[in-house]
């Protein structure tokens, strides 16, 4: 797809990348780049080839890892493999009794993956107590995991039972993995990471860009034959500039809080019981989203649904079901949230005032990196003064404009199109002061999908988390 710029604007834009001494901000791959290119994890270094074709397999256990049951009682064990952090589908997982299980029983011993990468199997307690682990694996995982089992023995009075009413609020934290490939986000995080993948790069990533873009739309062989010329040249002169910067440092830093922003946030929410419900039958609640934080550089940042203007996501008549005395389990259900809203907030509010504090957009960051004036200065000298520095100018300050809008109109696209949070949870549901109410939800953990612009990705395993109490 051919970019709408002129060439003055992409040629300066070009220029500008090793001419002025505040450059410019990195591959302005304004159709939207690959949506299918490899984004790294935000903490791990830039994928090589190697470690794709290795196609590196892992299991993740999904819910609790140390469990207690009474005589007789059952209880799911579910893992999630993964192949390079994405979905394993239609692969087989083992289950295994490690020590003395007794007469406990699994309901089977191979799962084969569904198209999550999920695979369980249901361990049903004896009735000799003790402990034992259960063991999950995959012929070409990186190691088995590893539930700790402990039976005990069942209470011949059963307790009493507590009722749920009023208000919890819950702090709920994600951690997502996956690449979020065909997403806008995906689209963005590409055109800031793609750096790195040739040795003359960054030069040669930038140069390469703008020359063929030129050439794309300018059917000059005089034009070929001096950017053929100048190429290396071109790719030279950027990395020495890029080198003697802090620019390339700032534009990655850049994307990878941003890739955090949408990975690892807290939500606030609300569980509301509006009458007393007996723990010993299914329960019904209202579950409403109130905040979204996140925490980036030791600074932290909230804001309401209400501050930007939305609607608290509710979800009403959500069943909970109380099982073992204490498990809760929540049912699956789906918040519609417009997170693109929260995520461009945090890109201006959180991540640009790192880089350059006077900064409140994208356009200002890229503009404080390149002075436009000098610019077209500099552009008319090199050029034998053939068009002028109004004109240089007028292009350098048009084209990164375009830049750092097409940057926030990709963020902004993941809040027209509804993101969607679908979660199922388990959690100790206690009555701590014996009041007969129940008053804490701890050791939460939720499973589900995260979607952005329709791109699902997994919420399975360590840091989706939930706790709260009782708060009226």
């Amino acid at each position: 797809m051919k970019r709408t710029v002129t060439v003055v604007s992409l040629f300066a834009m070009g220029l500008a990348l090793f001419a002025c001494a505040g450059s410019s901000m990195g591959p302005q791959n304004a159709d939207g780049g690959s949506t299918d290119r490899y984004v790294p994890q935000p903490d791990a270094p830039g994928a090589s080839p190697d470690v794709l074709l290795a196609k590196r397999y892992r299991l993740t256990i999904v819910g609790w890892q140390q469990i207690a049951l009474q005589q007789s009682q059952q209880v799911v064990l579910q893992v999630r493999l993964t192949q390079n952090e994405e979905s394993a589908a239609n692969e087989p997982v083992t289950f295994a009794f490690k020590g003395s299980a007794g007469d406990a029983a699994l309901s089977t011993f191979t799962a084969i993956t569904d198209s999550q990468g999920f695979a369980e199997t249901t361990l049903t307690a004896g009735s000799i107590l003790g402990s034992f682990d259960v063991e999950a694996n995959h012929s070409r995982a990186q190691a088995p995991v590893l539930w700790a089992i402990t039976v005990e023995k069942k209470p011949d009075v059963p307790p009493a039972t507590a009722k749920l009413a009023g208000t919890f609020t819950l702090s709920n934290t994600f951690n997502i993995t996956g690449q979020f490939s065909g997403s806008a986000l995906a689209d963005v995080l590409n055109l800031l990471e793609d750096f790195s993948d040739d040795p003359d790069d960054p030069g040669k990533f930038i140069v390469d860009l703008i020359l063929d873009e030129i050439q794309s739309q300018v059917d000059s062989g005089i034009f070929n034959q001096i950017s053929n010329l100048f190429r290396s040249l071109l790719y030279t002169e950027t990395n020495k500039l890029l080198q003697n910067l802090t620019l390339v440092q700032n534009i990655k830093q850049i994307a990878k809080d941003l890739s955090d922003l949408a990975r690892r946030f807290t939500i606030v929410s609300r569980m509301v019981s509006a009458a007393p419900q007996p723990g010993n039958a299914p329960m019904t609640v209202t579950h409403t989203l109130d905040r979204i934080k996140w925490t980036i550089g030791g600074q932290t940042m909230a804001y309401t649904f209400a501050q930007l203007g939305m609607a608290d996501p509710t979800v009403s008549n959500l069943e909970l079901t109380l099982s073992n005395g204490s498990n809760l389990a929540i049912a699956k259900h789906r918040f519609d949230l417009k997170f693109g809203a929260f995520l461009l907030v945090g890109l201006n509010s959180l991540i640009i005032p790192k880089v350059n504090s006077s900064a409140k957009s994208i356009n200002d960051l890229l503009k404080g990196w390149v002075d436009c004036v000098s610019l077209g200065k500099t552009m008319d000298n090199a050029t034998n003064n053939l068009i002028g520095p109004t004109i240089w100018q007028q292009g350098c300050e048009s084209g990164l404009t375009m830049a750092g809008s097409y940057i926030e109109k990709q963020v902004l696209k993941l809040g027209t199109d509804q993101s969607k949070l679908e979660v199922q949870g388990q959690c100790k549901l206690t009555d701590q002061d014996s009041d007969t109410y129940y008053d804490t939800m701890t050791k939460g953990v939720w499973t589900g999908t995260f979607s952005l612009n329709g791109n699902p990705n997994v919420i399975a395993g360590s840091g989706n988390e939930f706790a709260g109490g009782r708060t009226q």
